[in-house]
């Protein structure tokens, strides 16, 4: 099987990541076309006072609190008022379909509501946002008459005239929902923001298949991994200059080994040509021709323990090379396989 070179992970990386960005992003682009053109227009209601039963009873009213203002923009979403709305609008909804383009979001630090409405122009959306704040105060103004009439129906006709003219107060001076001007319409798509977002997440999976890979397929990496793996002395190596751990590793084993073949074993086949250009490399680095000819290039590991091979003070040396991408399981296998002939003396690391 053809491994996957360091420069050709690096480049299958670098596809994978543009590709499923690209297609992410493209993917976001089309979405809202086919959308089409979205708009919101928002209107601020605010909230002036709330305490009406209280108001009505006593003449005496509490400071509108946090809880009031979510209470207002549950009103605004609620089934009478939308209803209202659509009624108002007269465009063909209903108020359960209008439901699905409004949104009314209490204030977190203003006594305020926002009533968001959405539609496919800005004059439909700062119409349908306008619409249902007014239907909310009408609404609320009906319920203050309603309540007050109740009231009024269950006491003697001195605490009637009283109650009435509290809801007149209500309804025509405090005000107790007062709606803001409409902002202007923005366009909410098409926009830029759905195609960078998905392609945000098809950058993420790219990043998540490529972990995934590596987890599920280890491979060689630096030359102090090799070495904890294999416990043997690993370095790195570099064409063309090779690098000074590589060249210390050369000398090292010709004063060390004054005698028999330096043989240079692949991990496996996919190596081998990364194991002749070692070879060659050592070769250009020895003193003389009597160094060079010590070195030995054999196709793999499995080749050199069955054919003819050096034997005794015929053999200096064992030097295996597993280029970086190579599966860790290949590595392995080969340092075993060597080790029923000789045990492999170091093993060199390729970039």
């Amino acid at each position: 099987m053809r491994r996957r070179t360091p420069r050709r992970m690096r480049l299958f990386a670098v596809l994978l990541i543009a590709v499923l960005t690209v297609a992410g992003g493209a993917g976001g682009w089309l979405a809202g076309r086919m959308q089409g053109p979205q708009y919101q227009a928002t209107t601020q209601v605010l909230v002036q006072f709330w305490s009406i039963n209280s108001f009505l009873l006593t003449g005496q009213g509490d400071t509108v609190g946090s809880s009031d203002v979510a209470d207002a923009a549950a009103l605004a979403t609620s089934t009478d008022v939308l209803d209202a709305a659509a009624r108002r609008l007269d465009d063909g909804r209903t108020g359960a379909e209008l439901a699905g383009d409004v949104t009314a979001t209490p204030g977190v630090t203003s006594h305020a509501v926002s009533i968001v409405a959405t539609a496919t122009t800005a004059a439909d959306a700062r119409t349908a946002s306008a619409e249902v704040a007014a239907a909310m105060i009408e609404s609320l103004d009906q319920r203050i008459s309603d309540t007050a009439e109740g009231v009024a129906g269950t006491g003697d006709s001195t605490f009637a005239a009283l109650v009435q003219q509290r809801a007149q107060v209500l309804t025509s001076s405090v005000k107790p929902l007062q709606a803001l001007a409409t902002g202007e319409p923005q366009q909410t798509a098409p926009t830029m923001k759905t195609p960078v977002a998905l392609a945000m997440v098809g950058l993420a999976a790219a990043v998540l298949i490529l972990v995934a890979l590596t987890f599920a397929r280890p491979v060689v990496g630096r030359a102090r991994e090799v070495q904890r793996l294999v416990e043997l002395p690993a370095v790195p190596f570099a064409e063309p200059l090779g690098g000074a751990e590589a060249s210390g590793l050369v000398r090292r084993l010709f004063d060390t080994r004054t005698t028999g073949s330096i043989v240079v074993v692949p991990v496996d086949a996919a190596a081998e040509k990364s194991a002749r250009a070692f070879a060659e490399w050592m070769r250009a680095r020895t003193r003389d021709a009597a160094e060079a000819a010590r070195i030995v290039s054999t196709p793999d590991p499995a080749g050199t323990v069955l054919a003819p091979r050096p034997a005794g003070d015929a053999l200096g040396a064992v030097v295996l090379v597993a280029p970086r991408g190579t599966p860790r399981r290949a590595l392995t296998d080969a340092v075993a396989l060597l080790s029923t002939w000789r045990s492999a003396d170091a093993v060199v690391v390729p970039a």
